[in-house]
């Protein structure tokens, strides 16, 4: 209140306008009271009218479509005054898209588009009509496609020359387009997807593909049937100034057209549509009343839809692609990439063996021409390392023999100076006396004759006869000789740890004394060597002869004190052959000759280390129950 009266009292201009508001009151409040009540009304109408939607692609310019379309849509919300339609414009090339968020009552659609979107629509869709033209005599063959280019193209008169040149067309997916064409085209069998140089498409026949073709942008236009006549005869388009390639006759429908017809456009219901709604329309739709049925007709079949689709494999015989090459191609590239990569792969690895075995061939080749060629040189070594084995080995008798030439020339001696001495008692010695001493002299002749020749026939045939023979005499045979050799103070060394006094062997008594020989002479040389020391006072070399655990062979092991020796020298003893070894390990030249004694017998020749002493261990088999029956029947 006391704001009112600040604004009266500052404002006097306000106050006339409010006291013609008050003055005009009266008649503004009647105009608001009536604009109330008539809104109301209406709005009561509008709410007690239904609603649906009728949905219509952008690609229907055809202006005589757009004319019957809004015709028979007016004529229909006369004829149904209880509904109220809207009318809904969507783009068609993203029709599945746009029909996914909200779905119209209706559907207005060129032929063959609700099957182009795939078998998902087409079956939540129900076709009620489908428009027929007057220039047609038949509502299933109405629509068709018209290759259309200029009249002053006198190169261009059939399908064929279209081959190779740029054209232009409306939707890909429109039937009275380039899915005509298509059809037209398997059915002169050409090649559809190359047989234009340059293919372009637009939302629009009219005017894109017109323009395009009048300004000689491409060769040719695909422009659905009849649009021509009807640009022509409403003066859109100057006759005479295009002309129809391929043209077919004018029976069943009176245009010029380059394709097979097919039906027009239909009128669906959309899948949750109400069922009275749907009853309503169709009544209307063909009611004589409304004069639509000269236009629309039922049960107007598909047939030449499903034929085009099925040629084309197209619609709902699209999934006929990928059962061809081209199609399992398309569904398959990267396998087939795959594969192809996978293939070469083989390819080329089987190329990289093929070559690889043949480098290899030719380098197992030159392998075994020089396995050959060493195998001959190694021939010649062995030959003459036997040689040179075999004089070594004769070298290593003379010991042996000076020590059993010894004996008999000392007892030679002793009689021929028993025959030379005088008698003491002046008498001479008997005739019995002196046979004796001739007879003894004899004899000792005779055993070094046979030594002698023993020798001589080893050295000749570097192998002598085998027979019965007795370990432990051929031990202490060696260990005299070694004596007769090296100085008594050798044979000191050597310790007897187990003896067998029945270890009986079938071998070459004179081969095995050897090769004691040099086993001990090999052992007291390293211990001497290590030591650096007289012989009394070094450690001593253990010798044993005993049964193996198996009972079946004879182990004879000689064991000397190996402080410096490694396992790799070790390793090097046990896998020589032939080859000579050195003397800081205590095997020298002997090693070869043992182990060719030890072949020749079927024996073994094994060292092995433990601790700081070496064992050199010789294993040979016992004498056979059949050998010592054929000693017993020799004897």
């Amino acid at each position: 209140m006391k704001i009112t009266q600040t604004i009266f009292l500052h404002s006097p201009e306000k106050l006339g306008r409010l006291n013609c508001f008050f003055a005009l009151g009266p008649a503004f409040l009647l105009v608001f009271f009536a604009a109330t009540l008539i809104s109301e009304v209406v709005g009561q109408q509008l709410q007690e009218k239904k609603i649906f939607t009728v949905g219509l692609p952008d690609t229907l310019v055809n202006p005589a479509d757009v004319l019957e379309l809004r015709k028979t849509l007016n004529t229909l919300k006369k004829r149904l005054p209880q509904y109220h339609f809207e009318v809904t414009a969507f783009v068609a090339a993203d029709s599945s898209e746009v029909l996914r968020n909200k779905v119209p009552n209706f559907l207005i659609l060129p032929s063959g588009f609700l099957s182009s979107l795939g078998e998902e629509w087409e079956k939540s869709a129900h076709k009620i009509a489908t428009r027929t033209n007057s220039r047609s005599t038949d509502p299933e063959q109405t629509v068709g496609a018209a290759l259309v280019t200029l009249t002053e193209r006198k190169d261009l008169n059939e399908l064929l020359d279209l081959k190779g040149k740029t054209a232009i067309g409306g939707l890909p997916n429109a039937v009275d387009g380039w899915l005509g064409v298509r059809d037209e085209l398997k059915r002169k069998a050409f090649n559809d997807e190359s047989f234009f140089s340059k293919l372009f498409f637009t939302n629009n026949a009219y005017p894109d593909v017109l323009s395009a073709v009048i300004n000689k942008t491409v060769d040719v236009g695909i422009l659905p049937a009849c649009l021509l006549e009807e640009l022509e005869e409403q003066g859109l388009v100057e006759k005479n100034i295009l002309k129809v390639i391929g043209e077919k006759g004018l029976v069943p429908l009176k245009c010029r057209r380059s394709t097979n017809l097919f039906p027009d456009i239909s009128l669906w219901a959309m899948q949750g549509t109400p069922r009275e709604v749907v009853r309503d329309v169709t009544l209307a739709l063909f009611s004589s009343e409304t004069r639509l049925t000269d236009n629309w007709l039922p049960n107007v079949s598909e047939r030449r839809m499903l034929d085009l689709f099925r040629t084309l494999e197209e619609g709902p015989y699209s999934y006929l692609k990928d059962f061809s090459p081209a199609g399992l191609y398309r569904r398959y590239t990267e396998w087939v990439w795959l594969g192809l990569f996978f293939l070469l792969y083989l390819v080329f690895n089987e190329i990289r063996l093929n070559v690889l075995v043949k480098n290899r061939t030719a380098m197992l080749a030159d392998a075994l021409w020089e396995k050959d060629k060493f195998e001959l040189r190694a021939t010649k070594v062995r030959r003459a390392l036997n040689a040179y084995e075999k004089r070594s080995v004769v070298q290593q008798m003379s010991g042996m023999i000076a020590h059993e030439l010894s004996s008999p020339l000392g007892t030679i001696r002793t009689y021929v100076a028993l025959l030379k001495m005088k008698d003491s008692s002046r008498s001479a010695l008997t005739g019995e006396l002196r046979e004796k001493a001739l007879n003894s002299i004899e004899l000792e002749v005779v055993k070094i004759s046979e030594i002698i020749d023993r020798v001589r026939n080893y050295a000749k045939n570097n192998r002598m006869d085998q027979q019965p023979c007795d370990l432990e005499k051929i031990l202490h045979q060696a260990i005299r000789a070694l004596s007769a050799e090296r100085g008594p103070d050798s044979a000191e060394m050597i310790s007897f740890c187990e003896i067998n006094n029945k270890a009986k062997v079938f071998g070459n008594p004179l081969e095995l004394e050897i090769l004691f020989l040099n086993l001990l002479r090999n052992s007291v040389d390293a211990v001497s060597q290590q030591t650096g020391v007289s012989l009394k006072n070094t450690r001593p070399v253990k010798v044993s002869i005993k049964k193996s655990e198996s009972g079946s062979q004879w182990t004879c092991m000689v064991k000397n004190y190996a402080k410096g020796l490694t396992e790799e020298e070790l390793e090097q003893i046990n896998q020589q052959s032939y080859s000579v070894s050195t003397k800081a390990a205590g095997l020298g030249l002997g090693l070869s000759i043992c182990r060719g004694i030890c072949d020749r017998h079927g024996a073994s020749l094994h060292f092995e280390l433990k601790g700081e002493w070496l064992e050199a261990e010789f294993c040979i088999d016992l004498l056979s129950e059949g050998e010592k029956k054929k000693v017993g029947r020799r004897g």
